[in-house]
């Protein structure tokens, strides 16, 4: 699933954002998501992007093997 979208960046230009994937899921232990429930999401760059996906690539073909 992709996805893309744009807004407007802090200085007033255009940012493009691409919705590529998701790299891991885990289940939040908590019955239900209120005050004080740890969640973690992050936006990287495309490089970081490259370069964890390659790693995460990496890592399944050598589980697979």
């Amino acid at each position: 699933m992709a996805h893309e979208t744009e807004r407007q960046g802090d200085k007033g230009k255009g940012r493009q954002r691409e919705f590529i994937g998701v790299l891991s899921v885990y289940d939040i232990s908590d019955d239900q998501l209120r005050d004080g429930t740890e969640v973690f999401s992050r936006f990287l760059t495309a490089k970081e992007a490259k370069a964890l996906m390659k790693a995460y690539r990496l890592t399944m073909k050598a589980r697979r093997a």
